[in-house]
């Protein structure tokens, strides 16, 4: 891109029939989604991408609006918003998908990692969250208004203090976590009148991170 708008939009209710699949997005800009914009009810499938170094007000890398897209195998790193969602911002009804994702290096204020607000329910499933920075709150995954957070399978770790946050702004939201290793443990998540279902098989302990942040042996991470 030439950092004047997303390089990729899809919207118009496009369904999975859809698909992106099998190369880099970089360098875009603009307001929502510098990398990749989804929005209008759409719901295509997004695989085996690299979202690197894109910037926006929200949601650099993704920014997904009353949608629903499933991603497979990505990798969404270096990309900085002036607001929030510095990797990922999901917002306004959305319920998109996404296995074997990793997200790092990211930066906005609020959710360097994850953006999530606006009654959206995603689905995390052997998600990587680490190394990004939020200048305010929530390095990893920042939760506004009404949302509904499913995380399982997942790593979360080296996001700063407090790393997934949940916002007071807004009605009560809900993230259930299972099988996962999380920084810090539930004891480290700012509640804010919201609720953590901490559920089977979580972990505090260090994952043991080697070349970009694949596993050593014995990370406690493999089962």
């Amino acid at each position: 891109g030439d950092g004047s708008g997303s390089v990729v939009t899809i919207a118009g209710g496009q369904t999975g029939i859809t698909q992106v699949i099998g190369f880099t997005i970089t360098g875009g800009g603009g307001t929502d989604g510098g990398g990749l914009r989804i929005d209008s009810l759409s719901g295509p499938v997004i695989n085996d991408m690299i979202i690197v170094e894109n910037s926006a007000d929200e949601g650099a890398g993704v920014h997904i609006n009353n949608s629903s897209p499933v991603f497979s195998r990505i990798t969404i790193k270096n990309n900085e918003s002036t607001g929030d969602g510095g990797g990922i911002a999901v917002r306004e009804n959305s319920s998109p998908v996404f296995n074997d994702v990793v997200i790092t290096n990211n930066n906005s204020d609020n959710g360097a990692g994850i953006l999530v607000r606006d009654n959206s329910s995603p689905l995390f499933d052997h998600l990587t969250v680490a190394g990004n920075e939020a200048q305010s709150d929530g390095g990893a995954i920042y939760i506004r208004n009404g949302s509904n957070i499913q995380l399982a399978n997942s790593i979360v770790w080296n996001n700063g203090a407090e790393s997934i946050y949940f916002s007071s702004t807004g009605s009560a939201s809900v993230m259930s976590i299972d099988y996962s290793i999380i920084d810090g443990g539930n004891e480290d998540i700012p509640l804010n009148g919201s609720t953590v279902n901490w559920g089977t098989g979580n972990l505090e302990q260090d994952p043991l991170f080697i070349d970009q942040y694949s596993l050593q042996w014995h990370s406690p991470a493999i089962d």
